[in-house]
């Protein structure tokens, strides 16, 4: 709950939800009599088995497979697709929720014209359609403030390249994980886009860039993972809290898989091949893990497609995923893999939550207006019940000023008691109180550094005078019983012994003892343990008369208070009271 100025986040749970999956045909006249839709959501799969898949175990090769998802759309408009898919992102976006849309599928199954679309406006495709929307529904909340960045990045060959930068190196691109945050690219440039225009302005340049190739199955292939991230952050005009919320939109266009028998790639092609099946077969790894109920480990770093949607799977997310197929005959082994790895998807379980920003300087003016409210709501209490004299501001200097009137006057005896009002008076007393206490302390130790000459003791030497290493005689630091009492380490002298014999407790003369000079003028060891003997006997006496006989009549008051209770003989009781 970091910029400058520390911003804390704070996760408002919505519960556990599963991911999303819709399953899109791409619209063919060869559709396979294979796959037979049963209605909206669900289908059967026939999937015979091949001639000469003899052997022991041939008999048990699955035919027949079931399906069904969240919708499934045959021969669907890029329209009805977006109304499907995306649409309901967009709300969840502006409430802080952090969102994802992919598309999977085999190489050729129309992943790409789905989430980028065509070369028409009407096959607009689920990006460019969410920037539209995004920026209508922004338009129509006057009373928030909207702040909207976008990021494009592709993972090529296991390397990240910012698709917006200033160049495409992958150098200082790197994924980290952050406590508030989530999963971030070190290095990637983030665009601000003040209006619809600017963010598809954005997403064309990028796609300029993307890593794209050819082979038998499809002429304009991406090479590649394509990500282009849409960041909201926002905020009321309103009301002043502090409190803003900050959300973003992964729309992942995933690379297809490919079999290099039907693709015939070589060379570099072959190469991008291999690294994008091994990328999704990571991902499917992380799919089956988190579908599992009794896998605790879930294999999220083993490459760096999986490592950054680890937020998407399993984590603080809201995510869909259109699972493309292409249903012709010559294409139904790659048709049951995907309808497979989408069935594993929906067992996906993420924790939604919102994602909101307290910013301190917000918060701070916040705190202020409620205590302005709190303090007319007292004042209003206090006029009605007549004490409208109370205030809950800062002393005055001329109210100061009174107060350490009515201390010294206190502590004089001309002033009996000190009203105290409310709790702001008291603190402003013992304030005065402590002032006193140091200012006497400071007055008492200039006075008798005036009248005398103070010598400081070495660390390593006995306050008695003796070396470090000679044994000190027994009986250092008492007096006897007939002259009065001991007080510190040092032994006391003749002459403040019978100072304090002439003097009984509690009745102090309140002169020092008047020690020996040696030469030079300077006080003799004897003399010097003269005057800390006075001086902590003097510290005594004024504890007694300030702490020990106060509490000693305090006592005594409680005693007399239960024996009239008690309706019985003061003396009586006394005897009976436990000492």
């Amino acid at each position: 709950k970091a910029t400058v100025s520390v911003l804390y986040w704070q996760n408002i749970k919505m519960g556990k939800g599963a991911v999303k999956v819709v399953l899109r045909t791409r619209p063919t006249e060869r559709f396979a009599d294979n796959l037979k839709l049963q209605d909206a959501s669900s289908l059967n799969f026939f999937f015979p088995k091949k001639k000469d898949s003899g052997g022991v175990g041939a008999s048990n090769i699955q035919e027949h497979f079931s399906f069904k998802y969240d919708g499934i759309l045959h021969n669907a408009g890029q329209e009805t697709v977006y109304e499907e898919v995306a649409r309901p992102v967009i709300g969840s976006l502006l409430q802080g929720v952090n969102s994802t849309v992919m598309a999977y599928g085999q190489t050729g199954a129309g992943k790409t014209y789905t989430m980028t679309g065509g070369s028409d406006f009407k096959s607009r495709g689920l990006i460019p359609r969410t920037i539209t929307d995004l920026f209508a529904e922004i338009s129509h909340l006057p009373e928030k403030v909207f702040e909207v960045k976008v990021s494009y990045m592709e993972i090529y060959n296991e390397k990240i390249y910012d698709l917006l930068g200033s160049s495409d190196a992958s150098q200082g691109l790197a994924i980290q994980e952050d406590t508030m945050q989530g999963i971030t690219v070190k290095g990637l440039e983030l665009c601000t886009a003040s209006n619809e225009a600017e963010a598809l302005s954005l997403l064309f340049n990028g796609n300029q860039r993307r890593a794209m190739g050819e082979h038998t199955l499809n002429e304009n292939s991406t090479r590649s993972h394509c990500i282009y991230t849409i960041y909201v952050k926002s905020r009321s005009r309103v009301e002043s809290d502090g409190h803003s919320l900050q959300s973003k939109l992964n729309m992942v266009d995933l690379a297809g898989s490919e079999r290099v028998a039907k693709t015939g790639s070589e060379g570099s092609i072959l190469k991008e091949a291999m690294y994008i099946n091994k990328s999704l077969s990571f991902l499917e790894q992380v799919v089956i893990a988190l579908g599992s109920a009794h896998r605790p480990h879930v294999p999220y770093r083993q490459c760096k497609l999986t490592n950054y949607l680890k937020d998407s799977l399993g984590g603080n997310c809201k995510t869909v995923m259109v699972a493309n197929v292409w249903g012709e005959e010559r294409h139904l082994e790659e048709t049951l893999s995907t309808l497979k790895f989408a069935a594993r998807m929906m067992k996906v379980q993420n924790d939604v939550t919102a994602n909101s920003i307290m910013d301190p300087a917000g918060q701070i003016k916040m705190l202020q207006k409620q205590i302005q409210e709190l303090k007319a709501e007292l004042q209003m209490q206090n006029q009605l019940h007549g004490k409208s004299h109370i205030k809950y501001d800062a002393f005055s200097d001329d109210e100061r000023f009174d107060l350490e009137k009515r201390v010294q006057q206190y502590l004089s005896g001309t002033l009996e008691e000190i009203e105290v009002r409310n709790l702001r008076d008291v603190k402003e007393y013992f304030k005065l109180f402590k002032a006193c206490v140091l200012r006497a302390t400071s007055e008492a130790e200039e006075n008798i550094r005036a009248k005398y000459t103070l010598t400081e003791q070495e660390p390593d030497r006995p306050a008695n005078g003796a070396p470090p290493d000679q044994e000190v005689p027994d009986g250092t630091g008492e007096l006897d019983a007939a002259s009065g009492f001991g007080i510190g380490t040092g032994a006391a002298a003749k002459g403040i012994k019978n100072t304090i014999g002439a003097t009984s407790p509690g009745k102090s003369s309140g002169v020092p003892p008047s020690p020996e000079l040696g030469e030079g003028g300077q006080y003799t060891q004897e003399g010097t343990k003269s005057i800390t003997v006075w001086a902590r006997v003097t510290s005594l006496h004024i504890f007694i008369y300030t702490v020990a006989r106060p509490v000693a009549g305090l006592r005594g008051l409680q005693k007399q208070r239960r024996c009239r209770a008690k309706s019985e003989p003061e003396d009586t009781c006394y005897k009976t009271e436990r000492p």
